[in-house]
């Protein structure tokens, strides 16, 4: 071997790993100087000797290249970006609507827009829309002219939950917001051929048309979110999303049928004119095209989706290394395909899909090589060895699955030993055979659509059932990071052949895990309380913990499909706490940015008491943990007046211990904070506090002078969603918190805000903000 050859490979995989770990930089390096370090790096190169310039030299060279390439793609990427002026006002826009769906109130819609006001832009830039409450429907293909009102892109930053800042990189969605007038909608283009085909599908009298749509065309919109959820505790997701998995099926049955055509023919040439076996190899390059055609054609009924389109490219490339009789490694042909991959789709490093589907790819390499000798005739050995490998795939990629989804399927291995084979060789090809009767022979349509619908109401119906065991899954796992890293480490290194060094490592990696769980059983004591403030976007969630009790003021808001901050991010993090009950939950006030999650917090954890304003009263006192919770507000006599906003009859509240406190208020506006003070200075109460949660998000009608001198805050929290629509904190309250020149924090800019108090007097209060210290990344 050549010893360019032998280093070009690690020298490559160096390069990837380099690009892949931009995931996680807090900043993007400037070009010129990596251009320049560039230089000096390949100059270096030149005057190593040999061995070195293949070692080092081409590390350093990869290493740097790596970094080059990152850097390229997010500075693109921000070229990308609207400017300044297009955000947080009115501005008009023209483009065509290339999704659209309809979400309990409101259409979602994802536009490719060429005109913002009079800017006009070469390639199309993508942006997300809400449709609120409109009559008029925008339909797919559609040519809109919209007055929106646009932010940057952004989610939110909480240490757990999902991270939707990356899911827009991943799709290259450069700006969302909401629509504020419908000003013409020009006629949609001609339906295509796959919109035809739906809409077709769409009309039939089925009953799993949801699912046959997903199978056959890749359109999954018509998915409910229960459909998800029992696909994800079984573990067969993955079939009703058409992915490399499908189209290979597709390629393998086209080259099936392909050559035992041409083997007819040439048996037949054969006997005939003696040249059977020189006609089959010569229609090889043929039936290669021909199954690329097909495959194609496949990807098309598709949507050409992402996962697809990468199959596809594999497809390609390993047929034209056959074609062209390249032998190469199958290590080598991985690493030249993921390199082909993200040079097409560099974005892609920050999706799921990419690393679920070349993840399974990798791992089923590795199972041919770990167990290249394990082969047998007999059934019994060849069901064993599918269900070996079953397990194999699930354990391998166990650290992917937890880190995406939080849940362990328990039943994934016999659901997908059972519905792999017949989802993928029985009702997928009949499906593209319905589609192609579509299209040549409509009258046996009906007929193949019925067989497809009556089979998968048999699966689905057995799917549910394994759902619904008892023991389907575990859920709401809690695994840190280096964690799933030390796991995904000792599982690759447990496949290996058995070494006394392979123990020293594997012993090595578990301690940490075996030490995590263990732990998880230990209650440590702690001196300090902690007041958890997360980002509930426009909305209220607080966590306040002390020791190992917990208790939550506030859940955040409930999104569409039931979505909600409680389940996204309060539950998780409880349970990464270790905390297994919620002793107090209060509820300020019954609107849904601040109790959206009520329902989902009971329903999935102990809650011992629950607090709602109905049953705050002021001159209430409880004691917790050595903190001491007092109700300020509402009085009783406030609560009996019918003229009184629910925002007025928040409950409000104050945590303190001997030398620290921190005052929770609610929604209260001007006229209730006028009367709080008022009752606490007839009262010789006090009302100030170290840390406050501003009342109302930071409105105008809130936060009035008399109870900022009152309360005389240190530090001033304004949850608050980014870029809303009402401009929250207001400019002229914060003008009016500035007297006492207290430190402002906003859930907006800083994320997940977490006060760490000790209860000495002399300690000060430690604050760490999720963007501020815990992950800084350069596209957030």
């Amino acid at each position: 071997m050549d010893i360019n050859t032998k280093y070009s490979t690690p020298t490559i995989i160096t390069a990837v790993l380099v690009f892949i770990s931009s995931i996680w930089w807090p900043h993007l390096p400037d070009i010129p100087v990596l251009v320049w370090i560039l230089v000096f790096v390949w100059l270096f190169r030149r005057h190593l000797p040999p061995k070195l310039k293949v070692t080092v030299g081409n590390f350093l060279l990869a290493t740097i290249i790596g970094v080059f390439c990152a850097a390229s793609v997010g500075h693109w990427y921000d070229t990308w970006q609207l400017s300044d002026d297009k955000f947080q006002q009115d501005v008009i826009i023209q483009g065509q609507v290339t999704k659209s769906s309809q979400q309990s109130g409101r259409q979602r819609l994802q536009i490719d827009v060429v005109q913002i006001d009079a800017d006009v832009f070469i390639r199309p830039r993508t942006i997300l829309l809400s449709l609120y409450d409109s009559d008029r429907v925008i339909t797919r293909n559609a040519h809109a002219e919209l007055t929106v009102r646009l932010k940057r892109p952004r989610g939110l930053a909480n240490p757990v939950g999902f991270d939707y800042a990356r899911w827009l990189l991943a799709n290259n969605i450069v700006a969302t917001g909401y629509v504020r007038q419908i000003l013409a909608l020009g006629p949609a283009k001609p339906p295509s051929l796959r919109q035809r085909l739906i809409e077709q599908i769409s009309t039939l009298p089925l009953e799993n048309t949801r699912f046959i749509l997903a199978l056959s065309v890749g359109e999954r919109s018509a998915m409910t979110d229960q459909d998800w959820r029992f696909l994800q505790v079984t573990g067969l997701a993955h079939l009703f999303a058409i992915s490399g998995l499908h189209l290979s099926v597709v390629c393998m049955l086209v080259l099936l049928f392909l050559s035992r055509f041409t083997q007819l023919t040439a048996a037949k040439a054969l006997c005939f004119r003696g040249q059977g076996l020189n006609q089959q190899k010569a229609l090889q390059p043929l039936l290669n095209l021909l199954c690329v055609v097909f495959c194609c054609g496949y990807a098309y009924l598709s949507g050409w989706q992402l996962p697809v389109l990468r199959a596809f490219i594999a497809v390609v490339i390993l047929l034209s290394l056959i074609a062209l009789r390249f032998n190469l490694a199958s290590r080598h042909i991985l690493v030249c395909l993921f390199v082909l991959i993200l040079m097409f789709s560099p974005l892609s490093i920050y999706g799921m899909s990419l690393w679920l589907s070349f993840s399974a790819v990798l791992i089923i390499a590795v199972y041919n090589w770990r167990f290249r000798h394990y082969h047998g005739q007999s059934w019994y050995l060849k069901i064993s060895r599918l269900f070996h490998f079953q397990i194999f795939i699930t354990v391998l990629m166990l650290p992917l699955v937890i880190s995406y989804f939080d849940t362990i399927s328990l039943v994934s291995v016999p659901a997908n030993l059972l519905f792999v084979p017949i989802i993928t060789l029985i009702v997928v090809p009949l499906c593209i055979f319905a589609i192609i009767s579509m299209l040549v022979m409509p009258p046996a349509t009906a007929m193949l659509f019925k067989v497809i619908d009556l089979v998968l109401g048999y699966l689905v119906q057995i799917m549910t059932w394994l759902a619904e065991l008892p023991y389907a899954a575990v859920t709401s796992i809690s695994i840190s990071t280096s964690q799933l890293c030390l796991l995904a480490v000792a599982l690759l290194l447990l496949i290996l052949p058995p070494s006394r060094l392979q123990n020293l490592f594997l012993g090595s990696l578990c301690a940490p895990l075996l030490l995590a769980v263990s732990t998880r059983f230990v209650v440590t004591e702690s001196h300090d309380w902690q007041v958890h403030v997360f980002d509930a976007g426009q909305g209220t969630a607080i966590a306040v913990i002390a020791g190992q009790r917990a208790i939550v003021i506030d859940t955040g808001p409930e999104f569409e499909g039931g979505i909600s901050i409680a389940q996204q991010v309060i539950l998780p993090f409880l349970r990464a706490q270790k905390i297994t009950q919620i002793d107090h939950l209060f509820v300020s006030h019954y609107d849904n940015d601040h109790a959206g999650g009520i329902h989902t917090l009971r329903n999935n954890i102990e809650v011992a008491h629950f607090i709602g304003p109905e049953l705050c009263r002021r001159g209430d006192h409880l004691m917790w943990q050595a903190l001491e919770i007092e109700v300020l507000w509402p009085t009783k006599a406030w609560l009996q007046q019918p003229h009184q906003t629910d925002n007025n009859r928040s409950c409000v509240l104050r945590i303190a211990d001997r030398h620290r406190s921190v005052l929770f208020s609610g929604d209260i506006e001007r006229e209730a904070e006028v009367a709080l003070v008022r009752l606490a200075n007839q009262q010789q109460q006090s009302l100030d506090a170290d840390i406050l949660i501003a009342p109302h998000h930071g409105s105008n009608t809130s936060s009035s002078w008399g109870f900022i001198n009152a309360v005389q805050a240190k530090h001033v929290v304004f949850s608050t969603g980014f870029g809303n629509r009402f401009n929250f904190p207001q400019p002229d309250v914060v003008v009016r918190y500035q007297h006492w020149q207290p430190q402002f924090w906003n859930t907006a800019e800083h994320g997940y805000i977490r006060f760490t108090i000790d209860r000495a007097e002399s300690a000060p209060i430690e604050i760490v903000t999720m963007r501020g210290d815990l992950k800084r990344r350069w596209f957030d």
